[in-house]
């Protein structure tokens, strides 16, 4: 009997792009912040994808 789930996560690396899913609402609401020149920070827990959308934005 296993007692925990293993963590589907890998600590170290940004998230592949396998794994980031569903984040097309963000990414336009973040791109339409930037074209307005608005400033936008991104926020949450590890392993959550900011890495990512940071390296998608560039």
């Amino acid at each position: 009997m296993t007692l925990f789930t293993p963590n589907p996560f890998y600590h170290g690396n940004p998230v592949s792009p396998d794994h980031f899913i569903g984040r097309r609402k963000e990414l336009r609401r973040i791109v339409n912040r930037l074209i307005k020149g608005e400033s936008y920070a991104l926020i949450s827990e590890p392993r959550c994808g900011k890495t990512f959308v940071g390296n998608k934005l560039c």
